[in-house]
């Protein structure tokens, strides 16, 4: 399925009931991914944890287990994901603009193109994971754990960066990146 229609069949009638089942089932620890099955282009992916496209904006997902999960296009824009698990996801050209992750997992996520921009990222775990392209000016990464992750052309503009841990991660072509956090410089 193409971007556009990943997100065009979660504003289906059946699409929008489905995402009111999934939000219920994750804020009860639910098994939300059988609430998806038969939905469209769920077929596509392996054990029904398909949210491709999906918008969760400015919902309350805090401590949610959302790991393994398909989330290529998602929007998460204003989102509260405190203490969110989405480590081992996709989020290709996912949306986190103004997103509240703080001690949030991210680990070994393929988040290439994605954008964090002015999201409270404090404190967390990033490591292993795909961030080629992705952006987060104006992020809060204090103390945030990005170690091994590639980081090329990710736009690090304006972004806080106090603590940030990136021991072993690729930045050649990141932007606006301190050098004195550059781990070759270390």
């Amino acid at each position: 399925m193409t971007q556009e229609e990943l997100i065009k069949r979660w504003h289906t009638p059946d699409g929008v009931q489905r995402r009111v089942n999934v939000l219920e089932l994750l804020r009860n620890q639910g098994r939300w991914p059988e609430a998806l099955v038969g939905f469209e282009g769920v077929g596509d992916v392996v054990a029904n944890v398909d949210l491709r496209g999906i918008d969760f904006s400015r919902e309350d997902l805090s401590g949610v287990q959302l790991d393994s999960a398909r989330l290529e296009y998602a929007c998460f824009d204003g989102a509260i994901l405190a203490e969110t698990d989405l480590s081992y996801t996709r989020l290709t050209g996912a949306s986190f603009m103004r997103v509240k992750a703080p001690n949030s997992g991210f680990v070994e996520v393929d988040a290439e193109g994605a954008r964090f921009d002015e999201a409270d990222l404090t404190k967390a775990l990033m490591f292993h994971s795909n961030f080629v392209d992705a952006s987060f000016r104006r992020a809060n990464l204090e103390g945030t754990d990005l170690s091994r992750c590639k980081l090329h052309g990710a736009d690090f503009t304006h972004a806080k960066m106090v603590g940030l841990d990136l021991m072993h991660a690729w930045t050649e072509g990141a932007i606006s990146l301190p050098s004195e956090l550059d781990p070759t410089k270390r």
